[in-house]
């Protein structure tokens, strides 16, 4: 299985266009997971070095959204 980062355009309250990241895996997908791509592709990353279970992806992306926020 091979994760693998995609983008989105988002509209903000204020009407503003923006875009967010997400990663998906065959059928798995997670969007908004960050508006910075290279967030995206250091977590595709991570779950691709380690070979992470899709049982777990959703975990790993919440504790690396968790992490990144707390900086």
């Amino acid at each position: 299985m091979k994760y693998v980062v995609f983008s989105c355009e988002t509209a903000d309250p204020e009407q503003e266009i923006g875009c967010t990241y997400g990663i998906y895996a065959e059928n798995l997908r997670i969007s908004d997971i960050t508006s910075i791509r290279e967030e995206a592709e250091e977590l595709a990353a991570l779950l691709n070095r380690m070979e992470v279970s899709p049982i777990h992806f959703r975990d790993v992306v919440e504790d690396f959204v968790e992490e990144k926020s707390s900086l």
